[in-house]
């Protein structure tokens, strides 16, 4: 190909609070958020060699001390070995870092020099580049590494100019003085280098890292991370030498690069050379399916190496690693992480479909009477919904058309599963916390600051709070990728809010299927709800479904749900892990225009904890609902044009307290459900004029969860669900409304909103929870101008039945 030619990556969306930041800004961050994700091992064996590639025989480890004695690198007898370069006393040592550490090269160099090693071919080399900067696909690597191991087989189909992020398999930190403030600082360096290169590389499955002072060797997953024993490798050449020989003829996937996901130059348009990634989705049928990459949907950009991982990317199919060429219509491709032995997204759906085709079955052999069909629990859930709910359910079950508000799975498969946790460790939730005891000094300790990069000198302070982590099970995870048929839009992409409002519309009614299947979805955010364009009509499409489970409320199969979900729209009862009712003794007041309809008391079971329920799911709408309309449409700005620069810094800075990636909400963000005040001061000062339609509905909606939340019974007291829905439902029909009536401006994209801490507009997203990489190029507004949706009635009627009953304006 011609090196002039410019060469685009696969279009990458990037998102949330780390990706919009460099990574040297956010390292004391993303050591918080990894906090309650490291163990500590204090072993080697039954320790941390868990951990290390299993293949160094003692025969290896012989050989490679002789040849490193030949080559002058190695003395003394095999009880007391030294490198030659580091001498007992300390005499002729450097005193700059990068001059101390350099003779680890000639050591590795020999290393690699050895035979075929237990017929091993060496895979990597040691580098130490320290003042350089690394090349990646997304943005923030601003970072420099002091040394890594460096593929030697690319994984780059390009050459780059600087050291690419993709081909760094194990990156090193070194430090000569150690204190607490630089093993601190070192630390936080290595996390930081670590989470980008999980989050800027889909291939890795998991990576190994290397600190030196005292040295530790540390292995993170999506699954937990790990810290090994500290040793002077000056003082233990021997553990040094097995180390380096497991890594450096490590095979790429030992090294946590997956051998199903392939970089390459797609040349298939003539004149344009883009990168893209290849994915082999596993045997069914005898047959492995590949698919092209195209554009990210939705990508994984989180503070924490831990958890899904998810990406989502547009795919067409293609032949091989190698054949690129595409053919048959674009899909989507999912890629994420699950803890083995959970449900995939297609059991998942498979199990609630089955179940909707049950209640179908039991609606239409009682002659679509309801109210004489046999009370199943989906039936019961059926019979406690309001009558247009009732009725748009039956026409769907009936004509078993449900499937169109969920993804059509095409493809799924099961891959590698991550390590378990080694035989022998200790959860340790403060190794980034400043230490109190006294620290094991370096055989070495002259400073180098030369390259100290801590940019603010708050953010990297130990004053900072510390983090109440609670323990937890360290599950491994299962890989899972699945494809689908339907290509669509996140919710937070979608340019009009008409549209937002149709496809949220859809989404509720496809909650409302999940409650009768008796399954709660527990992950509704912005990118797991997906607007499809059917022709000139759009559809709301519910999505994600690996956290849904089956709603089972009492003992034995009744336990309190760990927090999932998008912290941005989760429900504030997951969020705190602390039901309302513990929190406040005042009486919530019901919705200002609707009468109560008080349940009957049913027993109620004390379970610990919170559980996730249908509430919660629809308690997330609400949030995403708010969210749309003060972080995607313009706020209203005073009449004073002079007091616009402060206003917005104020109005920026009050959004940022409600919508927050943190372990807790914020006492701001729960007002907003118990206070109408609250509530109602937020939308009079920030929301667009044109929106002064929806601030009534929105009110109400918080009204009937706030007060069910207070005044609710039972977990098995269906009606107290099933009232709710109506107001998600005419919430979502306001903001159709009001684009039809008013002139609500297009809603940013996300890539345009602007960042919280700078006020300017992101360069990439600013999307909440795990992010993106960067959209291709818009093409112009894909959304047709002239389209106008169905739009439902904007009120239910006098007659309504769910529990509340709206009164008249006139009463």
């Amino acid at each position: 190909m011609d090196r002039n030619q410019p060469v685009s990556a696969t279009p990458i969306r990037s998102g949330t609070l780390r990706s919009n930041k460099d990574v040297t800004k956010q390292r004391r961050q993303v050591c918080e958020h990894m906090a309650g994700e490291m163990i500590r091992c204090t072993k080697w064996e039954r320790g941390f060699n868990h951990y290390l590639p299993d293949f160094v025989k003692p025969d290896d480890e012989a050989a490679a001390i002789d040849a490193l004695r030949k080559e002058m690198l190695l003395e003394g007898d095999d009880s007391n070995l030294r490198f030659c370069e580091y001498p007992d006393d300390g005499s002729k040592l450097p005193d700059l870092e990068k001059d101390f550490f350099q003779p680890l090269v000639d050591i590795c160099d020999g290393l690699r020099r050895l035979p075929a090693l237990s017929r091993r071919q060496v895979s990597c080399t040691l580098e130490h580049k320290s003042y350089n900067y690394n090349s990646a696909e997304t943005p923030g690597a601003n970072f420099k590494v002091d040394g890594y191991l460096k593929l030697d087989q690319s994984a780059m189909p390009v050459p780059q100019a600087d050291v690419a992020v993709a081909d760094v398999a194990v990156p090193a930190e070194y430090k000569r003085q150690r204190t607490e403030d630089t093993v601190q600082e070192n630390r936080e360096q290595l996390m930081g280098t670590i989470n980008f290169c999980m989050n800027d590389d889909p291939r890795r499955m998991y990576i190994n890292a290397v600190y030196h002072s005292m040295m530790t060797v540390w292995y993170f997953s999506r699954s937990h991370s790990a810290k090994s024993p500290e040793f002077d490798f000056t003082r233990d050449p021997r553990r040094y030498i097995q180390i380096m020989l497991a890594l450096l003829f490590a095979t790429e996937k030992e090294l946590g690069y997956d051998p199903t996901i392939k970089r390459q130059l797609d040349t298939t348009v003539p004149g344009v050379s883009r990168l893209c990634f290849i994915y082999a989705v596993g045997a069914k049928a005898g047959k492995v399916r590949f698919f092209k990459t195209l554009e990210a949907i939705f990508e994984h950009r989180s503070l924490c190496v831990t958890g899904r991982a998810t990406r989502v990317w547009k795919v067409v199919e293609v032949g091989s690693f190698d054949d690129l060429q595409g053919f048959g219509p674009e899909m989507v491709l999912k890629d994420v992480w699950l803890d083995k032995g959970a449900k995939t997204e297609g059991e998942n759906q498979a199990a609630i479909f089955a179940q909707l085709r049950k209640i179908a079955a039991q609606l239409i052999n009682s002659g679509n009477d309801s109210a004489s069909a046999q009370d199943t629990p989906g039936i019961l859930a059926f019979k406690s919904l309001d009558q247009e709910s009732k009725l748009l359910l039956e026409i769907c079950l009936v004509n078993k058309i449900w499937d169109k508000y969920f993804l059509t799975v095409v493809h799924d498969w099961q891959g590698h599963t991550s390590k378990d946790t080694a035989p022998e460790h200790e959860v340790d939730n403060r190794l980034f916390e400043p230490s109190t005891g006294n620290l094991t000094p370096a055989t070495v300790s002259r400073p180098d600051l030369s390259r100290s990069t801590i940019f603010n000198p708050i953010e990297a302070s130990s004053d900072r709070p510390t983090l109440v982590i609670p323990s937890r099970r360290y599950l491994p995870k299962r890989q899972y990728r699945v494809v689908f048929r339907d290509v669509c839009e996140a919710l937070h992409d979608v340019r009009r809010l008409r549209d937002v409002g149709t496809a949220l519309q859809d989404c509720v009614f496809g909650l409302q299927l999940m409650f009768v299947a008796g399954w709660v979805h527990r992950d509704i955010s912005s990118g797991n709800l997906y607007a499809r364009r059917v022709g000139n009509e759009v559809q709301g499409i519910l999505a994600d479904l690996e956290y849904a489970k089956l709603f089972e409320p009492e003992p034995p199969n009744s336990s309190s749900d760990p927090k999932t979900g998008t912290a941005y729209f989760m429900a504030v009862e997951i969020h705190k892990q602390i039901p309302f009712a513990r929190t406040r003794s005042k009486p919530s007041v019901p919705p200002s225009n609707v009468v109560p309809v008080k349940h009957e008391a049913q027993p109620t079971t004390h379970v610990c904890g919170v559980i996730h329920n249908f509430q919660h799911d629809l308690e997330s709408i609400f949030w995403v609902l708010l969210w749309t309309m003060l972080r995607r449409v313009p706020l209203r700005l005073p009449e004073d044009s002079g007091r616009h620069e402060t206003f917005m810094m104020a109005a920026k800075a009050e959004i940022s307290t409600i919508f927050q990636d943190n372990t807790a909400p914020s006492i701001q963000r729960e007002n907003l459900i118990v206070s109408p005040i609250a509530l109602a001061s937020l939308m009079s000062r920030l929301f667009h004029p044109m929106l002064g339609g929806i601030t009534g509905f929105l009110q109400d909606f918080r009204a009937i969860l706030d007060w069910n939340y207070h005044n609710g019974t039972s977990h098995q007291d269906l009606a107290k669900y099933s009232e709710i829905y109506p107001f998600a439902r005419t919430a979502a029909r306001a903001c159709i409304q009001a684009d039809l009536e008013g002139n609500v401006p297009k809603l940013r994209p996300c890539r345009q909103i602007p960042d919280s801490t700078t006020g300017q507009p992101a360069t990439k997203t600013s999307l909440p929870g795990p992010g993106k990489r960067k959209g291709g190029a818009d093409g112009g507004d894909r959304n047709d101008p002239d389209y106008v949706p169905k739009v439902a009635r904007m009120d239910s009627g006098p007659n309504s039945e769910f529990g509340f009953r709206l009164r008249s304006s006139a009463s």
